[in-house]
C-alpha cells in the first residue's frame, strides 16, 4: 500500500532528522551536516516522488487538481526552503540558528506527513483500485 511506504519513509526521514540534531547539539558538526545532508537528499527525493508520481495518479483517478495535492506542493516549497536555512545554519556552525531552523522544520513536516498520513496516502490507497495496481504504484514511486 502507499500509505505504508510512504509512511514508513517519512519515519526513516524523522529519525535521521533527530540524528543530525542530536549530533550537532554534541558538538559533532561534521557528523551532523552528513546526516542532514542524506536527511536532506532523501526528503528530496520523497518529495520527487510524491509530485512527479503520487499527485498525479491522484488527480488523475478523482479528477480533482486544485485540492490536497495543491495544499501539498505549497507546503513543499516551504518545507524545502526551511531545509535550506537549517543546512546554511549547520554549514556556518550557528548552533542557535541550527536549533531554530531544524525545530521549525521539525515542526512543518510533523504537521505536513499527518495530512498526508491520515488523509491524503489513504484516499490514494482508496481510489487506487486493484492490489496489483496499488503495488504498481509503489513500484513506480521507489524507482524515483
Amino acid at each position: 500500500q502507499v500509505t505504508e511506504y510512504l509512511q514508513g519513509d517519512h519515519g526513516r526521514l524523522d529519525a535521521l532528522r533527530a540524528e543530525a540534531a542530536r549530533l550537532a547539539h554534541a558538538g559533532a558538526f561534521s557528523d551532523a551536516e552528513a546526516c542532514f545532508a542524506e536527511f536532506c537528499c532523501g526528503l528530496n527525493r520523497h518529495i520527487d516522488a510524491e509530485e512527479t508520481i503520487l499527485f498525479p495518479a491522484f488527480e488523475q483517478m478523482t479528477g480533482i487538481a486544485n485540492g490536497p495535492t495543491a495544499v501539498m506542493r505549497a507546503e513543499h516549497v516551504a518545507i524545502r526552503q526551511g531545509m535550506g536555512v537549517a543546512s546554511r545554519a549547520l554549514t556556518s556552525r550557528d548552533g542557535a540558528a541550527w536549533a531554530a531552523a531544524v525545530d521549525d522544520l521539525a515542526d512543518r513536516l510533523s504537521m505536513h506527513n499527518l495530512k498526508e498520513e491520515h488523509m491524503l496516502y489513504p484516499a490514494i490507497d482508496r481510489v487506487a483500485g486493484t492490489d496489483q495496481e496499488r503495488d504498481d504504484l509503489v513500484t513506480r514511486l521507489q524507482a524515483v
